[in-house]
């Protein structure tokens, strides 16, 4: 077993591969429930869970290991094996990752000698510290057939120069080197070893690896941004906005003509919410922009974060980042992404599927097919006019990459009919509809489908089921095939809301595709869907077998269709005022129970204030910045309690904060809970 690479991608065992990664933190996550929610970043098209390990949250005292419950490494990296993923570890020691001190320790922090350099001191610590780390991880190196395959050391790392623009010693590339020299010595073995890119960064022996977002919470302004450059094809990896908050900004791109793979690890799939800032994410924010760079050539889809989560209580302090760049709250790290704090997959957990299933089940091939963008492909990310588009391509065989989103702005129509796209060394002719404002897809050509071969299809790929190859459109029924009978007939075309409720599995021993509206997953070789009101799904082929009270009760187009009962429970909830005073107003929040045992009761709060913290017992358990969303968690996290208390913190119309959904002030102030609800979720093993 082997993996390697060259400038254009990665090889496991000589093959060609494209790995589709997910940050999950674990320590910011509930060990209950680590293999459940891995499995659902599985069914969304993740092959590699990636997280970082932060050492404040294994050593805030000095000397005092805790490696413990929610923070217990081992367990974690044997639930990643236990679901058959790779993984990548990225130890640091400096992470950010929104965490105190960028994940140092205190006494790390305000230690009297220098950090992230090779000072005899600071690698004494670093050294003891990655002993233990290996103590934690030992048998699980991908060497030993375990998930392991990649260690990302720093991040965001550009040195300390002097003030004509030179290293200084035992900083840059011979402090990055030295960590990995360290690793090495204290048993990590490791097939590749990773660093953050972007600025005037110092990677070493290590390959970059990239990322793009699609807004910048980090920055100090609160007015609106331009549209980020992520939504624009280029060949450049670098993002404009990413890393400005660690001294970036203005920074030469220097490592560009390097022969490496186009490796990302911070691919948004979600964004944080600062103090300062407050955007949204739209359900298709972070997917274009995963497309985006998918077309510009990226040979690994690196998303961060993929799962949302929790700060853990700290000892001596809090845990979130408190800077003037990124203000985050003291317990909420949901990050809007793919994945909720508390496991509920989200719309854009759906787009981003889309995506990922394109180099889960595509990847071998489209992995040694270089980009092109061609010279009409719009360059600007403020021109909402300009066709935007690339081509990954090798012979006769490719995919057509388009993109008409861009965040929060209006984009023009475009005619594809007849349009000849170039590469070097062919051409294809694209057929179909035009690209409306909003839509982002992929075309395929020269697709080798059985013994013959699909010429072009204008629609986009998904998957393969059997000998069968499913693909999506905003309009199936317009959908052209150039292709001779024998391939039609192993083509599959569902409309785009089909694929975004679908999800392939291994049922019965047969690949299949099912559809639900509920979030599907696999775990130990059983399927289980989370389901809401009532059970219902779709499957093609047909299930064999169905466990419970499902049954089939009719077709939909290739697919069968399975209904059952209602789930059954329902949670009631009240509030009321009980505090005010000119810091906070109070409430009383009551909640019944009514056949919830083991199901998941999420409580919705909408609240329209600055802030909003929630206690339990008198302990703080969570806590939001208003963004104009409703704020959730889920109370069987917290073992249905029956009663929280909800303060509410007021905003003004002086304050100096980026939101998109405007307050209501009345009397200058605005600080209300204004509704809550809940929505009651059970978990049905399904086959």
């Amino acid at each position: 077993m082997a993996i390697t690479y060259d400038g254009q991608g990665l090889f496991e065992d000589g093959k060609p591969w494209l790995p589709v990664s997910g940050e999950y933190q674990y320590s910011r996550g509930d060990r209950r429930s680590w293999y459940k929610e891995i499995a659902k970043m599985k069914a969304l098209g993740i092959d590699t869970v990636a997280s970082y390990v932060i050492w404040i949250h294994h050593e805030e005292e000095e000397g005092v290991f805790d490696f413990s419950g929610n923070k217990s490494l081992r367990e974690f990296v044997g639930e990643v094996a236990a679901a058959k993923m790779k993984m990548c570890l990225r130890v640091g020691p400096w992470v950010h990752g929104e965490v105190r001190n960028g994940g140092f320790p205190d006494w790390i922090e305000h230690a009297d000698f220098h950090t992230r350099c090779n000072s005899p001191e600071y690698l004494y610590y670093v050294t003891r510290y990655f002993k233990r780390l290996y103590e934690e991880v030992k048998g699980f190196f991908y060497a030993d057939g375990g998930p392991i395959f990649a260690v990302q050391v720093e991040n965001e790392y550009r040195g300390r120069k002097d003030n004509t623009g030179k290293q200084l010693p035992g900083y840059g590339d011979e402090h990055i080197n030295k960590l990995i020299e360290i690793l090495k010595s204290v048993g990590f073995d490791v097939p590749i070893y990773l660093a953050t890119g972007w600025g005037d960064a110092s990677t070493g022996e290590a390959l970059p690896v990239w990322g793009a977002y699609c807004e910048a919470p980090w920055e100090q302004t609160s007015l609106g941004l331009p549209p980020a450059n992520g939504y624009v094809f280029s060949y450049l990896p670098d993002d404009d906005a990413i890393g400005n908050d660690m001294g970036k900004r203005g920074a030469a791109f220097t490592i560009t003509d390097k022969p490496y793979p186009f490796l990302t690890a911070e691919l948004g799939g979600g964004i944080q919410v600062t103090r300062r800032r407050r955007p949204i994410v739209g359900k298709s924010d972070c997917a274009a922009i995963a497309l985006v760079k998918f077309g510009s050539g990226a040979a690994m889809l690196g998303y961060y974060v993929f799962h949302g989560g929790i700060n853990p209580d700290g000892k001596l302090s809090t845990m979130n980042e408190q800077s003037v760049y990124c203000d985050l709250p003291e317990k909420d790290y949901d990050f809007q992404a793919a994945i909720s704090a508390f496991g509920r997959v989200t719309d854009g957990g759906k787009e981003l599927k889309l995506v990922n299933y394109i180099a889960r089940e595509f990847g071998e091939e489209l992995s040694r097919m270089p980009a092109f963008i061609p010279p009409d492909n719009c360059a600007d990310p403020c021109d909402l006019d300009s066709i935007r588009y690339s081509v990954r391509a090798q012979g006769g065989s490719g995919f057509v990459f388009f993109n008409n989103y861009v965040r929060r702005r209006a984009t023009g129509s475009h005619a594809l009919d007849g349009k000849i796209v170039e590469y070097p060394g062919g051409n294809v002719t694209v057929r179909g509809e035009e690209l409306r404002p909003g839509e982002f897809f992929v075309y395929a050509f020269g697709m080798r489908v059985g013994e013959g071969t699909l010429r072009f299809i204008s629609a986009a790929p998904f998957c393969k089921i059997g000998d069968k190859y499913v693909f999506w459109a905003y309009n199936p029924q317009s959908v052209i095939i150039d292709a001779s009978e024998a391939v039609k007939e192993k083509i599959v075309v569902i409309g785009r809301e089909e694929a975004l409720r679908a999800y392939k599995f291994t049922v019965d021993g047969e690949e299949r595709l099912l559809l639900s509206d509920g979030a599907l997953y696999e775990t130990y070789g059983e399927l289980y869907g989370c389901f809401r009101d009532r059970i219902s799904f779709f499957a093609f082929p047909p299930l064999k077998n169905v466990t419970g009270n499902a049954n089939r009760v009719g077709d939909s187009g290739v697919f069968a269709r399975y209904e059952a009962g209602k789930i059954g429970g329902a949670a009631s909830v009240d509030f009321e005022l009980t505090a005010e005073n000119a810091g906070y107003k109070e409430y009383r929040v009551s909640v019944e129970y009514d056949d919830c045992g083991g199901k998941e009761v999420f409580l919705y709060m909408d609240f329209d204030a600055d802030s909003l913290d929630v206690f339990s017992d008198g302990k703080k358990i969570a806590d939001k910045f208003y963004t104009g969303v409703p704020f959730e968690i889920e109370l069987g996290y917290f073992g249905y309690p029956r009663e929280l208390i909800v303060r509410t913190y007021p905003a003004k119309p002086d304050d100096d904060v980026y939101v998109e959904v405007p307050h209501e002030f009345e009397d200058g102030v605005a600080n209300e809970l204004k509704s809550i609800s809940t929505e009651v979720y059970a978990t049905v093993k399904l086959a």
